[in-house]
């Protein structure tokens, strides 16, 4: 099964971007897939005997969120559709990522190059097993990121990847723990772990319960430290006085 030659012009409007979705699919071996009408088959862009898709173009990075890809579970739904695809060229949140693993959606980003990114395991797993069906060269250009089966990055997209923040959480945990020494660094892990949630509802990071330990513990210590540091002032003046 050969897989779609790489994607040399940059995609600049959404009908190029569902342009490029269909090809993917077609690679993939849904050979009778095809565009719809705009406005037509319930807002779905792609549909096929055996697969449904929908496709989302940003300038900016709204993420799609999980109304997004209830939506399109319902359209599919009611087609008869048996897999169902989601591509945007930004990234998802958290609840939308967390959705379709629930409900089977593969989930996928794409550069403006064309290039897909499998966001979820669902469609990790498929890219995987269409790889090790296919025999076919393919024509894309390597991401600096690593290595892909099939050309699809293995997760995130748009430079970034689903796990793009998770050591970062990580550290942030760390920070605000050490904080209880110093209130400083409770600060810092706050900010960070605040950072941090914003990154897994974006899809950025998997350990979004890290970086709100983090948060929570790092506004504790810096708390309790702040309050330490005035009430070692105040008794530093009343000694003062009292001598």
């Amino acid at each position: 099964m050969a897989m779609p030659p790489f994607y040399h012009r940059i995609i600049t409007t959404w009908q190029e971007a569902e342009f490029n979705a269909l090809r993917w699919m077609r690679g993939w071996g849904y050979i009778d897939a095809a565009l719809t009408k705009d406005g037509a088959d319930g807002g779905l862009d792609v549909v096929s005997s055996q697969a449904v898709a929908q496709v989302k173009f940003y300038l900016n990075s709204k993420p799609v969120g999980r109304p997004e890809v209830q939506q399109l579970v319902g359209a599919a739904i009611a087609g008869m559709r048996r897999q169902i695809f989601f591509f945007t060229s930004s990234t998802y949140t958290r609840n939308a990522i967390e959705y379709a693993n629930m409900t089977g959606v593969l989930l996928f980003t794409y550069d403006l190059d064309g290039r897909m990114c499998a966001v979820n395991h669902h469609a990790v797993a498929f890219v995987r097993a269409r790889a090790r069906a296919s025999a076919a060269s393919y024509n894309f250009k390597p991401h600096p990121n690593g290595r892909s089966p099939g050309g699809v990055r293995p997760y995130g997209g748009f430079g970034r990847n689903a796990t793009e923040k998770n050591t970062f959480n990580n550290w942030a945990l760390g920070l605000a723990i050490f904080g209880i020494c110093c209130f400083p660094t409770a600060i810092a892990g706050a900010i960070m772990g605040y950072q941090g949630k914003q990154a897994a509802e974006q899809g950025r990071a998997t350990n979004g319960g890290v970086a709100q330990a983090a948060f929570l513990i790092g506004i504790i210590f810096a708390v309790l430290g702040i309050l330490g540091f005035f009430s070692q002032m105040s008794a530093g003046e009343v000694s003062s006085v009292s001598g």
